[in-house]
């Protein structure tokens, strides 16, 4: 028996850089979905329009002028925020304070140096495991205060 298929055309809320690791995506409908795929096709434009589409294995997201999709699971726990002042990447287990007072701490002993002030924040949940995305670049983190 064919699976059922639903499709609807959205676009993607400000810029997109293309299907990278675990990028974020945040349509105009208000859901935010997470590429699960390790696929890499850059592309750049803004607000771009997509199709979701979502049938018997799985949900996907796909360029309307391109032949492939990438797969997608859907993120309902979302927070955005900004570092507060500078941002200096990732250096094992580093604690962030946000515009909203919230601190996270990283819970991993990833690293990766890259310097900015007050960049935005999306901290999101997934299987009860919390993750901070900065500049492109996440890690799993913890509430710490």
């Amino acid at each position: 028996m064919p699976s059922a298929l639903t499709s609807k055309t959205l676009t993607i809320r400000g810029h997109f850089h293309g299907f990278l690791a675990d990028s974020l995506f945040q349509l105009s409908d208000g859901s935010v979905w997470l590429q699960t795929e390790k696929l890499l096709w850059r592309f750049h434009s803004d607000n771009q329009s997509v199709v979701l589409i979502q049938d018997d294995t799985g949900s996907y997201l796909q360029l309307p002028d391109q032949d492939f999709r990438v797969a997608v699971v859907q993120v309902t726990d979302v927070l955005y925020s900004r570092i507060k002042d500078e941002f200096h990447g990732w250096d094992g287990e580093t604690s962030y304070q946000l515009t909203n007072d919230q601190v996270w701490q990283q819970t991993d002993g990833a690293e990766h140096h890259q310097n900015a002030y007050m960049p935005h924040v999306v901290i999101y949940s997934i299987d009860n495991q919390c993750f901070m995305q900065v500049m492109g670049r996440t890690v799993p983190v913890r509430r710490a205060d």
